[in-house]
């Protein structure tokens, strides 16, 4: 599911939330099988796929904040580093990761104006309808004296909030119907020049273990968070230590 389904439900499903639904179906089996720089495969879909925080989504809970961060920043970064898909350990697979990164920009751009909207229906009930975001910033502190080196260097004007703001609307209408992701997606399989098809050996055995639980996965990580806080510089680990509480997949 989408994460602003997650998060506004019982909002009704629109295109855009279906989009992104297949999104994450896809990224559930391209870090599965194909190559990645992701440490562990496996960390990587639980929290992406089956963590949750609480909230007041869905069922008291909302997406995990991997999933929501990525979503919303449209950046595929997880574990601290830029996650990206490879053919082998030197050549990176060109055709996936430009596919990803156009499909992220809609949903950043999304979820860019979903906040914006957000903020501006809040400052307008606060009284401050009509008021642009331009008129309400601070004062800017006095410029100290410009330099020699400053007086030659090129003035460069910043983006007004409305202007980025229509800007992201822009792009987020691509996720009004299924045209621009159709687009995204035959762009990557189709062969612009000779050699540039889609490669046909990609494809690795699948990294996710056999027996793959993801709510084992998850009940050992919080039994290894509950027993690292539990130590102390004198004693080890409470090895029986262990939170009952399992979360759903979210």
């Amino acid at each position: 599911m989408s994460v602003a389904y997650v998060h506004d439900y019982p909002a009704p499903v629109t295109v855009a939330d279906e989009l992104e639904s297949f999104f994450h179906v896809v990224l559930f089996y391209a870090v599965r099988l194909i190559r990645t720089n992701l440490r562990s495969v496996e960390a990587f879909v639980v929290d992406y796929f089956h963590s949750y925080c609480p909230g007041v989504g869905r069922f008291g809970r909302v997406c995990s904040d991997t999933k929501t961060i990525i979503i919303r920043w449209g950046t595929l970064y997880s574990q601290n580093l830029n996650i990206r898909f490879y053919l082998d350990k030197k050549r990176e697979n060109r055709k996936l990761n430009t596919l990803i990164s156009r499909w992220l920009e809609l949903f950043r751009a999304r979820y860019a104006v979903r906040e914006w909207e957000r903020r501006s229906a809040g400052r307008n009930k606060s009284g401050s309808a009509g008021t642009s975001l331009e008129s309400r910033k601070r004062p800017r502190r006095p410029r100290p004296p410009i330099g020699p080196r400053d007086e030659a260097a090129p003035t460069v004007a910043e983006d007004t909030a409305e202007q980025r703001y229509t800007r992201n609307k822009n792009i987020a209408e691509g996720l009004d119907d299924h045209t621009d992701v159709m687009y995204i997606i035959y762009d990557a399989l189709m062969e612009v020049t000779p050699g540039t098809s889609w490669p046909d050996d990609d494809v690795i055995p699948d990294k996710l273990p056999d027996k793959y639980d993801p709510q084992e996965t998850l009940l050992a990580m919080d039994h290894l968070v509950a027993s690292t806080t539990e130590a102390t510089p004198q004693s080890t680990p409470d090895k029986s230590l262990r939170r009952a509480a399992t979360p759903s997949v979210v």
